[in-house]
């Protein structure tokens, strides 16, 4: 969801997509995992974390409240 990251964060960043192509349908999810979904002020990040959730309710996955500009 990010496009540069302005800070260092406490975890590995495996994934960038901005939201224009994020498509809940056509993700490769592995349920093992654990997912941290993150964009500038949280707005986003929380409706992609919403749609995830809907997807699949067994996921594991947050939204980094108010993004990473407050980080």
């Amino acid at each position: 969801m990010v496009d540069e990251i302005p800070s260092k964060l406490p975890f590995k960043v495996t994934k960038e997509l901005p939201m224009s192509n994020f498509d809940v349908d056509n993700l490769e999810i592995d349920s093992n995992k654990n997912y941290i979904i993150i964009c500038k002020k949280g707005i986003l990040s929380y409706t992609a974390t919403q749609l995830l959730k809907d997807k699949y309710p067994d996921l594991n996955v947050l939204s980094l409240k108010n993004g990473i500009k407050n980080y």
